[in-house]
């Protein structure tokens, strides 16, 4: 990123798993679900919630039809460890609410 180069992240799904709290949760913490390594391993390369959120969603470009999420708490607002307990509220698909938890 420094470089220059756009990153674009995802999941190494079945090695890893597929949930994408996990991810981010490591980018900005650099930390396992469990706490360790304490302080991150290279915390010098932690990446802030909009970068991390934007190498997620690198894909998608202006002017695109998108879908979107509602999810259970502001995760630019928590404490980076509680992004794991994110949750997906709403899903919304086409401007259609297809799944309402």
């Amino acid at each position: 990123m420094n470089a220059g180069a756009a990153l674009a992240f995802g999941s190494d799904c079945p090695v890893e798993t597929l949930d994408p709290w996990v991810g981010i949760h490591a980018a900005v913490t650099r930390e396992r679900a469990n706490g360790e390594p304490t302080g991150g391993w290279y915390p010098e390369e932690k990446l802030t919630i909009e970068e991390t959120l934007r190498a997620y969603c690198n894909p998608l470009s202006q002017n695109a039809r998108a879908d979107c999420i509602v999810l259970s708490q502001d995760i630019f607002a928590v404490p980076p460890r509680e992004i794991l307990q994110t949750r997906v509220e709403t899903t919304i698909v086409s401007g259609k609410v297809i799944c309402d938890f």
